[in-house]
């Protein structure tokens, strides 16, 4: 089965403005090394970040530039290790200030069901998915918690295995650590197939979205088998060459196979230029799922970077879907078209 490449009309992006964001801690003093986030207010939040989102760390001053358009209103986030995460901040101003809070210090002791230490595990915040730190050998992690909150965790260790951990305000303001077992893995079983023949895909990579990392191949039938969390339901993604990614919901420790019926790739390709229509080189061409009615799981974004003639080519697209096209390029303004691919050609 192949999809016809489609065509787009060029894309014109116009002059940046810059935003000068200073990140200070609760004291007032800069922060360095601060991750500042910008989205376009308006626009709904994607599965992972702001739509239109735009990322900048800040320098030893604490400094940080993000390019909008000249009337855009923004969503400005900053967050950094050690601190509480600032308040969203709307705003269309040119200079910004935002505040990270101050927080208490909280050990975590990570352990298996044996009781014995989990060095390496990853610790991150369950809905926007920040890390925060990785256990010692001793099992052992120092985060920030909000003594007025709380914060959901999610602990990840490098075999698969998984649990979720409250930060409570009791937690917040009790010296001892806040003791987190990992609970036995369990095996999720599956196979790859084409959508079109239902003949199976070798060497396909198979992964959990709780951690991307650990992953496994499709062996030559199909077949594979990844390592989840204890009685957790898991979103697991197939991709091969010349197909397009699939998500695909699964009931970690069942005992039944999971089918994921992979469909051909869809091309687009187009041109980014400026005002006067010139070419933009080296701009950023994101494609971003957009929701729709029918319940739809594929990649979320796919990138391309235009080349000398401003021309780009993003090759991971799933047929019938529509995506946004965000174009970013340094010294223009980010720029936003709409695409719906076509249906596969039958063969």
């Amino acid at each position: 089965p192949l999809v016809e490449p489609l065509h787009l009309p060029t894309y014109r992006v116009e002059p940046a403005v810059e935003v000068e964001v200073l990140v200070q801690d609760a004291d007032g003093e800069p922060v360095a090394g601060a991750f500042v986030i910008a989205g376009t207010v308006g626009r709904p939040r994607r599965a992972r970040g702001f739509s239109s989102q735009r990322t900048a760390l800040t320098d030893g001053r604490g400094g940080a530039r993000i390019a909008k358009k000249k009337d855009e209103l923004l969503r400005l986030e900053a967050i950094a290790p050690g601190h509480l995460a600032s308040d969203v901040l709307e705003t269309r101003s040119t200079e910004v200030r935002l505040t990270l809070g101050a927080g208490t210090a909280v050990q975590l002791s990570v352990r298996d069901e044996q009781r014995r230490p989990l060095k390496g595990a990853l610790v991150r915040l369950s809905n926007e998915g920040y890390p925060l730190g990785l256990t010692n050998g001793e099992g052992l992690l120092t985060i920030t918690a909000d003594p007025k909150g709380e914060r959901q965790l999610r602990i990840q260790v490098e075999d698969g295995r998984g649990t979720g951990a409250t930060l409570t305000r009791e937690v917040a303001h009790s010296e001892a650590p806040l003791a987190i077992t990992v609970p036995p893995g369990v095996e999720t079983l599956g196979r790859v197939l084409d959508a079109s023949s239902r003949e199976p895909i070798a060497r396909a990579l198979v992964a959990v979205s709780s951690d991307p990392a650990t992953f496994t191949h499709t062996s030559a039938d199909g077949s594979f088998s990844l390592m989840g969390a204890e009685a957790d339901d898991l979103w697991v993604l197939a991709s091969a060459t010349s197909y397009s990614r699939r998500w695909v919901e699964a009931a970690a420790g069942t005992g039944s196979e999971i089918v994921i019926a992979l469909n051909p790739t869809c091309a687009a390709r187009g041109i980014v230029a400026n005002s006067l229509g010139e070419p933009v080189e080296g701009a950023e061409v994101h494609a971003v799922v957009q929701p729709t009615r029918r319940t739809v799981r594929v990649t979320a974004e796919t990138l391309a970077l235009t080349d000398a003639s401003g021309s780009f080519e993003l090759r991971q697209l799933a047929p019938q879907i529509r995506y946004r096209l965000e174009t970013r390029a340094s010294g223009y303004a980010p720029g936003v078209l709409e695409l719906m691919t076509p249906e596969p050609l039958q063969t």
